[in-house]
C-alpha cells in the first residue's frame, strides 16, 4: 500500500509532501498501536486483536478502493485523449512525455499522466 501511494504521484514536491505524511501516519500507527494491548487480558489481548483486524480491513478496503478510483482515472483521461496507454506494458514509449518527467508537473496536472495499478 505504501509503495503504491508513492508511485502514483506526480511532481517532485507533491511526491515528497505525500510521502512524508503517509510516512508520519505510518510512525503514528507504530506509536499508538502498542497502547491497545493490556495487561488484564493477557494472554489473549482482545483488544489488540480486534483493533489489528479492524485497521487490516480499513486498509484492505481502502486499498481496494483506491484502485478502483485510479483505474476510472485512467479510463477517463484515456477516453478523453481517445488513446489506450498503460502504464504497466513493457512498449517502448516515450516516458517524458506520458508520465511528465520533462516537467515538473503533478498528476492532475499532466493529461498524460497514467497511474499504476
Amino acid at each position: 500500500m505504501l509503495s503504491i501511494i508513492a508511485s502514483n504521484v506526480g511532481g517532485y514536491t507533491k511526491r515528497t509532501t505525500v510521502s512524508a505524511v503517509v510516512f508520519v501516519g505510518n510512525c503514528a500507527g507504530n506509536i499508538t498501536g502498542p497502547f491497545l494491548f493490556f495487561s488484564d487480558e493477557m494472554p489473549n489481548y482482545r483488544s489488540a486483536w480486534i483493533g489489528i483486524m479492524i485497521s487490516l480491513a480499513i486498509a484492505f478496503v481502502a486499498i481496494i478502493l483506491l484502485r478502483q478510483l485510479l483505474s476510472i482515472q485512467n479510463q477517463h483521461r484515456n477516453s478523453q485523449q481517445n488513446v489506450n496507454i498503460n502504464p504497466e506494458s513493457r512498449e517502448s514509449i516515450d516516458t517524458e512525455e506520458f508520465v511528465g518527467l520533462a516537467k515538473d508537473e503533478t498528476d492532475w496536472e499532466n493529461p498524460n499522466f497514467r497511474y499504476y495499478l
